[in-house]
């Protein structure tokens, strides 16, 4: 399941391209991203090293579904020291996702936004998608797809 209606609340300014990037990440994980680890890493240090003196306040770990959350990079790096962990975990979360999961829960939940742009995204064949612009300029995502099963040892819970 993914937890649509928590997100909307925390996030009231997300679009549909959001709500899509939503199911995404949370039916299809981040298997459309992963890299070499080393190349996880660098890009991880890059976008911590852009954003690192902003003042938003991330949580560490948000779920985004039954499946996976999203760990938040600052405070993961404020915590650790390192991201070779949360890049390990990364990569380990990289599975074969079911598009046609993806496909399927996007029909269920179109009815309550843009209908056009998520058949658009769907027959587009694409997995891939950013946050939206206003999602980007008000929340200022920055964090890494992992597995719910890998989190209690990744984060120590």
């Amino acid at each position: 399941m993914v937890y649509l209606d928590e997100h909307l609340k925390k996030y009231p300014l997300m679009t549909t391209q959001d709500v899509v990037k939503l199911f995404m990440q949370g039916i299809m994980g981040p298997a459309h991203l992963v890299g070499l680890l080393d190349d996880v890493v660098c890009r991880v240090t890059a976008e911590y090293e852009d954003m690192k003196d902003n003042d938003v306040k991330y949580d560490l770990v948000e779920r985004v579904s039954d499946l996976y959350s999203r760990v938040y990079i600052k405070p993961f790096f404020e915590k650790f020291g390192t991201f070779l962990p949360l890049a390990k975990a990364f990569k380990e979360s990289a599975v074969e996702g079911d598009i046609s999961a993806l496909h399927c829960a996007l029909n269920e939940v179109k009815h309550n936004f843009d209908a056009d742009f998520i058949d658009r995204y769907i027959s587009s064949g694409r997995v891939l998608i950013s946050h939206s612009e206003t999602y980007r300029n008000n929340y200022h995502p920055h964090y890494l797809v992992v597995a719910n099963k890998l989190i209690p040892d990744l984060i120590g819970e």
